[in-house]
């Protein structure tokens, strides 16, 4: 959820994530997606095996470089403050569409060892890796 800050600035909940979407056309969009509970008691975060995401908001016309979109990634962070653990920017999210829910598992939750790039599946397994390390 967004909270203005008073100063220009709003600050992000503790799960809202801001990172960069591929589309099939080969564009990237900088994206802010806000945690969305699920229906039912409201649990605490660090309680959740996982969190579900919204998208809240896109660039609509999307940029033709990660790296152009890593700059307006940089101008958003400006705009919106957002934990470091809440941010991908050195490599995007492959979607079909830009207007989705996630549901991803609970990076934020420490027992579980796992990042948000874990969580959103931008890391490569043991295998992948052991894959690339011979090539």
């Amino acid at each position: 959820m967004l909270m203005d800050r008073g100063n220009g600035t709003k600050g992000a909940g503790p799960a809202d994530i801001i990172c960069i979407l591929k589309l099939p056309a080969g564009t990237y969009h900088v994206a802010f997606l806000e945690e969305n509970p699920l229906p039912g008691p409201i649990q605490p975060i660090a309680e959740l095996p996982a969190i579900r995401l919204k998208s809240k908001m896109h660039q609509t016309i999307g940029a033709p470089t990660l790296e152009e979109a890593q700059g307006h990634l940089k101008k958003l962070r400006e705009k919106i403050i957002v934990n470091d653990t809440n941010v991908v920017s050195d490599v995007a999210l492959e979607v079909n569409d830009p207007v989705m829910n996630l549901m991803v598992t609970n990076w934020t939750k420490e027992s579980l060892h796992v990042t948000l790039k874990d969580a959103l599946g931008l890391t490569p397994s043991p295998a992948e890796a052991a894959v690339a390390e011979q090539k």
